[in-house]
């Protein structure tokens, strides 16, 4: 690399400074100042290194030697070990996290599609593989064919009263049953929606219609 010498380092080998004025002898490996390379050391612009200071230019040796002796140990100076920076390209999809880990399943009164009460009461049940992703937070709606909230579930139980959301844990034997809250002027189809609380992307819905007798 850059024209230096790949030799083993022996006990007491010590490289020569290059000529010139060397302010700072910064590291074991690396020289601060003014000066030009000769036949053990390069002789580097310090801007190329991204180094500011009251000089222009940075020594290191081509050996594997130190400017100084007595060292039983040392690194540094421009070995590909010290002077390569890796780079780590992540690549984001356009999915939902956690959604690729948790089922969620949503069901009303064993299949039946129309509502005669405006407490309905929605059974939602979650699954998953992910032996560390155990519970997942979930937002639960119902929907007008516009988009419009016509139902919330009620607080209490396992509904957060400050945020509308509901903590569910996974794979449980029996689902967790809701009460869904629905407006009292609102009469027609609307779909139950398992929302991520933070995009609003679904996880389930349910497609549902009120029947109400009175």
């Amino acid at each position: 690399m850059m024209g230096l010498r790949r030799t083993q380092a022996e006990a007491g080998d010590v490289c020569a400074k290059p000529r010139g004025k060397w302010l700072i002898n910064a590291h074991d490996r690396l020289l601060l100042g003014e000066g030009n390379s000769d036949n053990h050391s390069l002789v580097i612009p310090s801007e190329k290194l991204g180094i500011r200071g009251a000089f222009s230019r940075c020594a290191v040796p081509r050996s594997i030697a130190p400017y100084r002796d007595g060292h039983l140990y040392f690194h540094g100076g421009a070995s590909l070990a010290e002077a390569v920076v890796p780079v780590l390209v992540a690549r984001l999809e356009s999915v939902v996290a956690g959604k690729e880990k948790f089922r969620v399943e949503l069901s009303y009164k064993h299949g039946a599609k129309k509502i005669t009460t405006r407490l309905p009461v929605i059974e939602i049940a979650v699954f998953t593989d992910d032996l560390f992703a155990r519970e997942l937070e979930i937002l639960l709606e119902a929907h007008d064919d516009k988009g419009q909230v016509v139902g919330e579930p009620r607080p209490g139980g396992e509904v957060n009263a400050a945020t509308g959301t509901i903590m569910l844990k996974a794979n449980q034997e029996k689902p967790l049953q809701v009460v869904l809250k629905m407006q009292a002027d609102f009469e027609g189809k609307f779909t139950v929606k398992a929302l991520n609380p933070k995009t609003l992307a679904a996880y389930a819905s349910l497609n549902l219609e009120t029947d109400y007798t009175v």
